[in-house]
């Protein structure tokens, strides 16, 4: 079942385009991920809440808050991230340049970061999002995950995005179960790179009718109640510490920035 929306986005090639920054604002970094394309189809889709997982330094979010800005509607991104040490993320390194990036934009208020892995937290942040930014690990198990878990958290007719489709068998194995499983229909961009010059691609997927988040939650082999529980656990063991490293970096960056 094809998407309908425009070859103009489905098969946009993530070139750049002037942004109005705000003053003070931080160039977009450089990233893997196709944050041009990611500005054109919030743009286009106009959703009142995006979703990244996967956030690393921040460049995604930030084009995505330009972009409902530009849009004039309020800035709502929601990032997930549990800032590990893995592929291009140097975990607190990440972690602090995330926040540099953030509050230079002046739209820290509508972008929030939940420091955890999507399995934990998502499950239980009750909430939808009408738009989905899937690009955490590429791990399969991880993959699927990540994508059953953005079908539950969009209404109907929301759309997610997973980057990496192309490049990444474990990524595509996990994107087509979702899509198989449910008969969602779904375009695969076979033309985006990175900043290295290799061919990404990613797959965007809509949610065409109302699918029960319970039931979704069940496909990953383990039911809502056993989320909750691991909520718990994550949150008990590492709360005091992240709150501490984060009170660090938060004091130091608004030194810096005041």
């Amino acid at each position: 079942m094809p998407i309908e929306l425009s070859s103009n986005l489905l098969d946009d090639d993530n070139h750049e385009q002037a942004l109005e920054l705000p003053d003070g604002s931080r160039p977009i970094p450089v990233s893997s991920a196709p944050q041009y394309t990611l500005y054109r189809l919030v743009r286009h889709l106009r959703p009142r809440s995006v979703l990244e997982i996967g956030t690393q330094v921040g460049g995604s979010a930030m084009t995505m808050a330009l972009a409902m800005r530009d849009n004039g509607t309020p800035v709502d991104v929601t990032c997930v991230d549990p800032f590990l040490r893995t592929g291009d993320n140097d975990g607190l390194a990440s972690l602090a340049e995330w926040y540099e990036n953030i509050l230079s934009t002046g739209m820290k208020d509508g972008i929030d970061l939940l420091i955890s892995t999507s399995g934990r937290i998502l499950p239980s942040v009750g909430r939808s999002f009408d738009f989905v930014f899937v690009d955490g690990s590429h791990e399969f198990l991880n993959v699927r995950e990540d994508c059953y878990l953005a079908l539950s958290l969009l209404p109907v007719g929301g759309y997610f995005l997973a980057h990496d489709y192309l490049s990444y068998e474990s990524v595509k194995k996990g994107c087509d179960e979702v899509i198989n499983r449910f008969r969602l229909p779904y375009y695969v961009n076979r033309i985006q790179k990175n900043y290295r010059g290799d061919l990404c691609g990613w797959v965007i997927v809509r949610k065409e009718a109302d699918i029960r988040a319970e039931s979704i939650i069940e496909c990953l082999g383990r039911r809502p109640k056993d989320y909750r529980a691991s909520l718990v656990k994550f949150a008990r063991k590492n709360t005091p510490r992240l709150v501490k490293t984060l009170l660090r970096r938060v004091f130091r960056l608004s030194r810096h920035n005041g």
